[in-house]
């Protein structure tokens, strides 16, 4: 685990699920608290990075077409995101991890060398994950791929809203997964920049959430 380490006065800062996450505050949130929040995004990182041979959704993936014991925070995740494929008909899609690898997702990450060829070949996702939750088992069918991303991120953040609420009484704390921001407490005005310019900006409330595509 990365240790967090104060980038400003007001900032702690460290590297955690391939990107940097902050707590931005107004100077009284511990180095503890701090080291706190680090630790639960490591937890939930060891157990649904995809780059990770040991996580378990590593060997959800390793595994499929075979029921696979998980803990109840993964049963948790992996029915949440059943549930916004249900609202979303399918639009939103957990089983796209063998996609993403045929378009050279792990080639743009520096996972593989360079100059590897891919050949993506447009095959429509038509299964589904089944979980068991009272057996505490999830079964991805055979030839799929799971990727959680940007869901597992939010996720993430949003738990550890409310340790990190309770380890300090400062009034305004933002929390940054890499450009996913979460009010922990206040308001917080974030600056929209394109290209090196500043062309507006957003205001996140306490308990609202914004979701980005760069590091702010």
């Amino acid at each position: 685990m990365h240790e967090p380490t104060p980038v400003t006065s007001a900032c702690w800062e460290w590297r955690a699920t391939g990107t940097i996450w902050k707590i931005h505050h107004s100077g009284y949130v511990s180095g503890a608290a701090a080291q706190g929040i680090a630790r639960m995004v490591a937890h939930y990182e060891a157990l649904w990075s995809r780059f990770r041979r040991g996580s378990e959704l590593s060997r959800l993936n390793a595994r499929a077409g075979e029921s696979v014991s998980v803990s109840a925070e993964t049963i948790a995740l992996l029915a949440a995101c059943e549930e916004w494929v249900r609202r979303t008909d399918g639009v939103f899609q957990p089983l796209i991890g063998r996609a993403i690898t045929e378009w050279g997702y792990e080639a743009d990450n520096g996972r593989v060398r360079t100059g590897t060829e891919y050949i993506p070949f447009a095959t429509p996702v038509t299964e589904s994950i089944e979980i068991d939750v009272p057996g505490r088992t999830v079964y991805v069918p055979k030839g799929e791929a799971v990727d959680l991303g940007g869901i597992a991120k939010g996720w993430i953040a949003d738990r550890c809203r409310a340790p990190l609420a309770a380890a300090t009484d400062d009034p305004c704390v933002l929390l940054d997964a890499g450009g996913e921001l979460l009010a922990v407490r206040g308001s917080h005005t974030v600056a929209v920049i394109h290209n090196g310019a500043l062309c507006g900006s957003a205001t996140v409330h306490e308990g609202e959430a914004a979701a980005t595509s760069g590091f702010s």
